[in-house]
C-alpha cells in the first residue's frame, strides 16, 4: 500500500503487526513514515519527541518520521545518529 501511495489505509495494518509484535520495530518505522507522508504534523512530531535517540532504533524511526515528512535534512541527521551508533539499516539503498 506505501509504494501505491495509500498511506492511510496502510496504517491499520502496521498497527496489527506492532500488536502481535511488539518487540518488531519495522512497523512503527513504516507508520512514522506513512504519518509524515499525511501531512500529520504534530502527530509526528508529538511522536518523535517521545522517543530516545540515545538508542539507534530511535533514531531509525525518527529518520522515517522525517522523511514522510520531506524534511530530508533532519532525516540524514538521524540515519547519521543511528550509524553512529552502530546500526545502518539492511533496507537503506546506496547510490
Amino acid at each position: 500500500l506505501i509504494a501505491k501511495g495509500q498511506y492511510e489505509s496502510a496504517l491499520p495494518y502496521f498497527d496489527t503487526c506492532q500488536m502481535m509484535n511488539p518487540g518488531y520495530y519495522p512497523p512503527e518505522i513504516s507508520r512514522a513514515f506513512c504519518l509524515g507522508k499525511l501531512r500529520k504534523h504534530r502527530q509526528v512530531e508529538t511522536f518523535i519527541a517521545a522517543l530516545d535517540t540515545t538508542r539507534a532504533r530511535d533514531c531509525l524511526i525518527a529518520a522515517a518520521a522525517y522523511a514522510g515528512l520531506g524534511q530530508i535534512e533532519a532525516g540524514i541527521t538521524y540515519l547519521q545518529a543511528a550509524a553512529d551508533k552502530g546500526e545502518i539499516p539492511d533496507y537503506l539503498l546506496v547510490d
